[in-house]
Formats: C-alpha cells, structure tokens, sequence
C-alpha cells in the first residue's frame, strides 16, 4: 500500500506481475538503470563527485534510490540489488594486474604496487591480501598470483603437514609445530592459527582441522556448477579433494557424509 502511495505521488504506474513500472508513459523495468547505476558507481570510486550527484538525480527523477551506506539500489518495483561498477577488464587482464603487483610486493617495489592497486580500485577490483584472491562483486573472482610454485604443491600434501602440525600444537610440541609451519611458509602456505586456516599464495585455501559445513557445501555447489557445464574433470577433481577431507559423495542418493564428525545432508544444485 505504502509503495503504491509512494508511487502514485512520483507519477509512477507500478505492474506487480512484472516488475516493471510506467513513468511518463515509459514502461522500465531493472535492465533499463544498471549501466547508469555502474557508471554511478565507477565515478564514484574515481572520486568524480559532481558526475555522481548529477547521475543519482537522474535515477531519482526514475524512481530509483540508491543507499551507498549498504552499497544497494530500490527499484520502484520493490526489486533490490548490489551497486557494481561495470569492469572493462577480462578475468585474465585482471589476472596479470594483480600478478605484477604481487611481484610488486614482492620485490620490495611498493611505489609500483599501489599504483596497480590503485588502477584495480578503479575497475572495481577488490584485493584480499590475506588469501592472495580478488573479486568483482559477488560474480567474479580469481587468484591474484596462480602461477606461484605453491601451485605445484599438492592438496594432500598440504592437508598432510597442516594436520601433522595441528596434532603437535594439541601435544604442545611447540618446536615442531614451529618448524612445519615455517617449512611451509618457505613454499608459500601460510597458517592462520586464528582463523583455523590456510592459503597458499598461489590463491588456494582450506580450512585446519574438520571441514565445515560451509566450505563443503561451497565444493559440493562447483562439483554441480561443473557437471551441468560437463566439465567432468573439474567435477571429479573436486570430489577427490573432498575425500581427502573425509567427504564421500553419493550422487544416487543425492546425498553426502562426513564419517568421523557423522555429518551430512543432500547436495546441493548450481544455484545453491
């Protein structure tokens, strides 16, 4: 009621079994505001304030309110949605970004690394330093270095000398959880003790200790993003990783298990 109210108040006509509105005898719909609402928020990361105020006026006069606050729009339909930057750069452009500015880092060179990270802050790249990722909202990520020869490294080998390490700190034999981590360390697999993590720098991560529910239902939902693409060797690969973890998959039963914590549940679709 209120938003019919409101609507009627802004000119605006509203169609509840399409999501659509009529202003000024235009029927729009979510499709017709995303690239302003892109480019809005583009300008906004390149500081260019006058062009972002000029663009949310526009959107107003549409019936489209933007709270930057919480990074959403509001349609006059009611839809919601996450304010993104349209990125001009490929996965791979990204890729080699964040791959200089690693080896940036690296070397020592920071005038250099925060020009990059400066360059991918434009585009609206995010940078997790702490896991070696990027991203581009919710829809697009990658590894920042996934050439680093800790891609080399295998996950059963990493899984190997995380839990030898963890059963030490349990057995407070200090020295050698000292010296595995460190060991680690000098092939690029990092050890967040706070966290019960690890990562590689090459992009690759796990948890230390039992799987969660969380990380395995985020597996089990690539294996099936993977099989309905047909990419049955990504598919199979990351049931083999999930064994290494103790999971067993039973796609008949559509269904997986955690034996020693005696957990499990259906699995899940590509959507979730």
């Amino acid at each position: 009621m209120i938003r019919r109210t409101l609507g009627r108040w802004m000119g605006v006509t509203l169609d509840d079994t399409k999501d659509t509105w009529t202003l000024d005898g235009m029927v729009h719909d979510e499709a017709d505001f995303i690239p302003l609402i892109q480019e809005r928020w583009k300008a906004k990361r390149k500081h260019e304030f006058e062009k972002c105020d000029e663009i949310r006026e526009k959107l107003r006069g549409y019936g489209v309110w933007l709270d930057d606050d919480n990074r959403t729009y509001r349609l006059p339909s009611g839809a919601q949605g996450v304010q993104e930057a349209m990125c001009e750069l490929t996965d791979d452009e990204v890729t080699a970004l964040t791959t200089q500015r690693f080896d940036a880092l690296e070397a020592g060179d920071h005038e250099t690394a925060s020009a990059l990270m400066k360059q991918l802050n434009s585009e609206d790249v995010t940078l997790n330093d702490s896991y070696f990722t990027w991203n581009i909202g919710e829809s697009r990520w990658g590894a920042q270095n996934p050439a680093h020869p800790s891609s080399d490294l295998t996950l059963q080998y990493i899984l190997e000398q995380v839990n030898t390490r963890l059963v030490a700190r349990r057995q407070n034999d200090y020295e050698k959880a000292d010296e595995i981590r460190d060991q680690l360390l000098e092939q690029g697999v990092v050890i967040y003790d706070r966290e019960d993590r690890w990562t590689t720098k090459s992009g690759r991560n796990g948890p230390v200790g039992d799987i969660p529910d969380r990380d395995i239902h985020i597996m089990l939902k690539d294996r099936a993003d993977a099989r309905m693409k047909q990419d049955y060797e990504k598919a199979d690969k990351i049931r083999e990783e999930l064994g290494l973890y103790g999971v067993t998959i039973s796609d008949r039963d559509r269904s997986w298990s955690h034996m020693s914590s005696n957990r499990g549940g259906p699995l899940p679709n590509a959507n979730g």
